[in-house]
């Protein structure tokens, strides 16, 4: 695990100022009646500020590709990738057209970062088409069922008996992968390598499969009812690929990913590749490389444990910081009172802001702090 100063210092505020803070009040913003004090913002500052003139385009650029990304839903599809891969060109190209040195600061940063996001857009995409090279031969079907899902946003009538005979196909298919799968990690058959399907190329299989099934469920869905017909032909059809489509999910994730029942699942890792990791920093404009972070890594995890045997020492437990994190992980409040040492490190945090006028802390966004409980499933991420 790295531990930075940043992570340090909040190891020492939860541990060690929770105490100290525990029996002082917390304090919001009240009027003289006891009610939160709300006021509104200085309006003629908002009406003085003009902002940037690339704020239209970039809010017609987010509205744009929100619409297309609601239309086109289906993860992984031809027509998901041929439609945005032409909406990022055509606004690649658009964006050229301006002339940058006419731009005011505020614009020519917005500028930037639109070029930015729609450049990472096109290599997110360009990874996309990779991802699904590696996995397509787990997926014969899954054209057919993209293809379902497309002619129903296309509002495209649906043929009853045609559309019973392509889940048919479907079910066929899904069986016979989910065979081959058994038969290669069930020692019955070839059982080289090359034949094998690696780790991460079934979990992100498993994952496009959870996605399709929910494809073909509203699909079956927007018809079924609706028109009877489509009913008849498909009940039965539909009912055997949803089946068959979730026996093979589970048996690529427990039989080649490794997920156990009644456990947690396993760590995945999704590897990108340097020149991915590379992209990812130039989108987030940060100016190391990834042998640089490593370094960066390596002498802040050196540094954080040289200043936990320092802390261990204090604590009387030598050089044992696992020793020492142990204790410090036993110094907890009550049972029930996590939520008011929580609120009470907040308002430290806010006293700390205004005492050394770091921020301004509006009276509203103080009354509309809030605390919310993180369900097990969300503490492990």
């Amino acid at each position: 695990m790295l531990l930075s100063r940043s992570s340090l210092l909040f190891c020492a505020l939860v541990f060690g100022v929770a105490g100290a803070q525990a029996q002082r009040p917390a304090q919001r913003a009240i009027n003289s009646q006891g009610e939160p004090t709300v006021f509104a913002p200085d309006l003629s500052a908002l009406l003085a500020d003009r902002g940037s003139e690339m704020r239209p385009v970039v809010e017609r650029f987010t509205a744009d590709k929100g619409a297309l990304g609601r239309r086109y839903r289906v993860e992984y599809s031809p027509a998901q990738r041929s439609v945005m891969s032409k909406f990022y060109s055509t606004w690649s190209d658009k964006l050229k057209a301006i002339d940058f040195s006419a731009l005011s600061a505020e614009g020519k940063a917005d500028y930037v970062l639109l070029r930015n996001s729609i450049d990472n857009d096109i290599g997110l995409l360009a990874r996309d088409a990779k991802v699904w090279a590696d996995i397509a031969i787990l997926l014969p079907f899954a054209d057919t069922v993209m293809a379902l899902e497309e002619r129903r946003r296309e509002m495209l009538p649906v043929d009853g008996a045609k559309a019973a005979k392509a889940l048919d196909w479907v079910s066929d298919q899904v069986a016979a992968s989910r065979q081959k799968i058994e038969t290669l990690f069930g020692g019955r058959g070839a059982d080289t390598p090359q034949d094998r399907p690696s780790r991460i190329a079934a979990y992100r299989a498993g994952e496009v499969l959870t996605s399709l099934r929910s494809t073909l469920q509203s699909w079956y869905r927007f018809y079924d009812g609706y028109d009877p017909l489509f009913t008849w032909w498909t009940r039965i059809p539909y009912r055997s690929a949803d089946t068959s489509v979730t026996a093979y999910t589970r048996v690529l994730r427990e039989r080649v990913v490794g997920v156990k029942r009644g456990e947690d699942e396993p760590i995945v890792g999704l590897p990108i590749g340097r020149e991915g990791v590379l992209a990812d920093l130039r989108h987030e404009m940060i100016a190391y490389s990834p042998e640089e972070l490593m370094a960066i890594a390596q002498k802040e995890l050196e540094w954080g444990e040289s200043e936990m045997k320092r802390a261990s020492r204090e604590m009387g437990f030598g050089d044992d910081w696992k020793a020492a994190l142990e204790k410090v992980k036993q110094s907890f409040v009550p049972p029930g009172e996590q939520i008011h040492m929580v609120k009470d490190l907040e308002f430290e945090g806010l006293e700390f802001l205004r005492k050394h006028d770091l921020i301004t802390v509006p009276p509203l966004a103080q009354d509309v702090w809030r605390i919310e409980m993180l369900s097990p499933e969300q503490q492990k991420v």
